[in-house]
């Protein structure tokens, strides 16, 4: 049924502007001076009639994200090959699940790979709800891709995801081989908390043996202690608001005062020299804009080698939302970044 549903979707949003404007009921939404994209439009029309997730009880949340993934992305022909497993993990001891994507090819090949932690404000989706973007950038930068399932709040409150991911890191360094990794290539990424936990990994471990070869990181929060002008601009009505990022918080954080750990807001680090290679994607519309944007200059201040990407018409959340061409043509230039960086 969800195949059917997003093949249809795909369909929808190739339709002229003009008429995705139609069906959303709206004339271009502008803000700043930045037009939404049509089909982008469409998608928020509809999740605006829905409760807020911060209405919700953790659980259904993640219902409600798991009844919703895969239907705006991009379909795929024939999907990589994976392998499931469960390793273990510390703080506090127990095992999470990862999901290994393989690319088709010699199964000898010394390939890089890309270890990806999933968004959800650190209480809802997984490995499942992430298994698209996932899946395109193993074909797209025939990499090997490893999908983290850390353990979510507030079952699991700060710092367990921090540990779970920077865990989950290691376990990949000393492990690579048996899948057909390359351990000297090896880069870390993910999406909103799950590239937040991706930069605290990459400063934890840069003065380590399992320094990352680089960092892909789409819109990520790097400053809870502050509310931006990003979120008073955009924190209604473009998916992710302002109450939900609150929410979120209030579920990852049951004591405020870790809020000002550089764990939870990588942006208070007093060191930012000699930090992976990295590129930062930001959405133009999104509430947690100004933290990508903030986080990046801290990263030239420093002189680390960066690439900044913002993408004006788009929403938090596009690398699940690929059936709209914007979306995808964004997570492309993440993909031809991260290849590059591969060489």
């Amino acid at each position: 049924m969800k195949v059917s549903i997003a093949r249809s979707l795909k369909y929808l949003f190739s339709l002229p502007k003009e008429a995705l404007y139609i069906l959303s009921g709206k004339k271009p939404i502008q803000v700043d001076n930045k037009t939404l994209d049509p089909g982008l439009q469409v998608v928020v029309a509809l999740m605006n009639t829905m409760p807020g997730f911060e209405t919700l009880s953790p659980m259904d949340a993640r219902k409600v994200i798991d009844a919703l993934s895969g239907l705006i992305e991009a379909p795929i022909a024939k999907p990589p090959r994976t392998l499931n497993k469960k390793i273990q993990v510390t703080k506090p001891e127990g095992f999470i699940p990862i999901r290994i994507y393989l690319p088709d090819g010699d199964k000898a090949e010394s390939l890089p790979v890309l270890i990806y932690s999933h968004g959800g404000g650190y209480v809802m989706a997984s490995i499942d709800s992430h298994e698209r973007i996932c899946q395109l950038i193993c074909q797209g930068a025939n990499c090997i891709v490893v999908s983290i399932g850390y353990r979510l709040a507030p079952e699991f409150s700060f710092p367990t995801a921090v540990y779970d991911v920077i865990d989950s890191y290691k376990w990949v360094c000393d492990n690579v081989k048996e899948f057909g990794g390359d351990r000297k290539r090896i880069a870390i990424g993910g999406d909103s908390a799950g590239g937040t936990l991706s930069t605290v990994a990459c400063h934890e471990l840069k003065n380590t043996e399992y320094k990352p070869l680089y960092q892909l990181l789409f819109y990520p929060g790097t400053n809870v202690i502050r509310k931006p002008k990003s979120r008073e601009l955009y924190g209604e009505g473009f998916f992710l608001t302002g109450k939900q990022i609150d929410w979120f918080i209030s579920q990852y954080l049951p004591n405020a005062e870790d809020a000002y750990s550089p764990l939870v807001s990588p942006i208070l680090y007093k060191d930012f020299s000699d930090l992976p290679p990295v590129y930062i994607a930001t959405a133009g519309l999104d509430p947690v804009l100004d933290d990508g944007f903030e986080y990046a200059e801290k990263l030239r201040e420093a002189n680390n080698h960066l690439t900044y990407r913002t993408f004006p018409s788009l929403i938090h959340g596009y690398v699940n939302m690929t059936s709209i061409p914007t979306c995808m043509e964004a997570v492309n230039d993440a993909i031809n970044e991260l290849k590059k960086a591969f060489l």
